[in-house]
């Protein structure tokens, strides 16, 4: 009997070229929603050592990748947001810069938790206008305060 196979859904625009001159509004997650970078006290998000281990690698994306910009961020108990901008001569595409800081985290956090994953894919956004990035800088503000709220809340 023919077995289908399972096609994941993909999470790119099939025909967008990612490394285009935009801001890009990104999203990453821990493996099974799992919160290893700390916790939300008083509405307000207190990063562990992972959590600042995330931190350290996103401000450290400029140096690997010089002419990025990066923008507004929050690291939640169980995902990380940023905007990232990419400036019009640039070659190389939002994975690569994504796959660096991933497997940079991930290479750092398993010394201490060996078992530690983030998911395969990562959520993005582009942002096409300023009230488009007035709303996503605003939501990651407001993101600690209404963490029972929040999709990724687990």
């Amino acid at each position: 009997m023919h077995q289908k196979k399972f096609h994941r859904k993909r999470n790119r625009l099939q025909w967008y070229d990612y490394s285009s001159s935009w801001a890009y509004f990104v999203t990453i997650c821990t493996f099974e929603m799992k919160c290893i970078f700390g916790e939300i006290i008083e509405d307000e998000m207190m990063c562990n050592q992972y959590g600042k281990i995330a931190e350290k690698y996103r401000h450290e994306i400029v140096n690997i990748y010089p002419s990025v910009e990066l923008d507004a961020y929050i690291v939640m108990p169980n995902h990380i947001h940023g905007i990232i901008i990419l400036p019009p001569w640039w070659t190389t595409n939002l994975s690569t810069i994504i796959k660096w800081y991933k497997r940079a985290c991930t290479k750092e956090i398993r010394k201490t938790i060996p078992d530690f994953a983030r998911h395969r894919t990562y959520y993005d956004n582009i942002i096409r206008n300023q009230k488009m990035y007035d709303t996503i800088v605003q939501y990651m503000v407001e993101n600690p305060m209404r963490w029972g709220e929040d999709k990724f809340y687990f």
